[in-house]
């Protein structure tokens, strides 16, 4: 008796220390996951992937395995891995067409997409997301219906930028309708100098033209930009969109 006492307290902690170390991905069929997620009151997450992705492995090494992302996603979700190179895999796929790995893809018990986000993450921004999707009104999901209610202001069209950058669903539309929004003083915000940075070039195309009010803020103040960076981003930005105005120029014969 003695014996097996000893065994059950070293084997316990074990357990526990194991239950942390990673996320667990649950070992259901797919269709099962909505019974489950509806039994549990959980969202389902998804985790788009394939063997060799570079971006896979990284957060599978170095985020998946924090103790703290273990936990709260163990704990909050029903994790279900989708290798979109496996037949399994492929013909999920076909549901949800995940073009990018890694994608991550919060559905409700119904099958409603509530939240995704594409791409790797550090700790600290993997954990946000995930509380986001606790969150009704931080969802992907939400934005989007507010936003087609056309009841909105400047500061919800920032962050409904950035969120759908991060589902990799961004667009020139959001990015114009929001610096419509602003004043010519508004521009020197700090949070509006990194936004009109990162959006000047949008997925390799021109998002704020050349001589826009924006494009010539941060020519006028390129110093204010470089508080931020370097130099050299900065004059790259400003001539690709004067190259692509004279590229334009050029095939309207203007």
């Amino acid at each position: 008796m003695k014996r097996t006492l000893i065994y059950i307290f070293l084997i316990f902690p074990l357990c526990l220390i194991a239950n942390d170390t990673t996320i667990v991905f649950k070992q259901y069929n797919y269709e099962e996951l909505f019974q489950l997620a509806e039994k549990e009151n959980k969202v389902i997450m998804l985790y788009f992937h394939f063997d060799g992705c570079g971006a896979c492995v990284k957060m599978e090494k170095n985020i998946f395995t924090n103790n703290e992302i273990a936990n709260f996603y163990n704990n909050n979700f029903l994790n279900f891995e989708v290798n979109t190179r496996t037949t399994e895999g492929s013909k999920i796929n076909e549901i949800y067409n995940v073009q990018m790995h890694p994608t991550f893809m919060f559905i409700d018990s119904n099958g409603e997409i509530i939240h995704k986000i594409v791409g790797s993450y550090s700790v600290d921004e993997f954990l946000v997301h995930g509380e986001k999707v606790l969150d009704p009104t931080q969802t992907l999901n939400y934005y989007k219906s507010v936003y087609e209610s056309g009841y909105f202001n400047s500061d919800f069209l920032f962050d409904y930028a950035y969120k759908l950058n991060d589902a990799n669903e961004l667009d020139s539309t959001i990015i114009e309708e929001y610096l419509s929004m602003l004043q010519y003083e508004d521009y020197m915000l700090d949070k509006n100098i990194l936004f009109i940075y990162e959006f000047m070039l949008h997925k390799h195309k021109v998002c704020i033209p050349f001589n826009s009010s924006p494009y010539n803020y941060m020519y006028l103040n390129q110093n204010r930009f470089q508080d931020f960076f370097d130099k050299d981003q900065i004059e790259t930005r400003l001539m690709f969109a004067l190259r692509h105005e004279i590229y334009l120029a050029i095939k309207s014969k203007n």
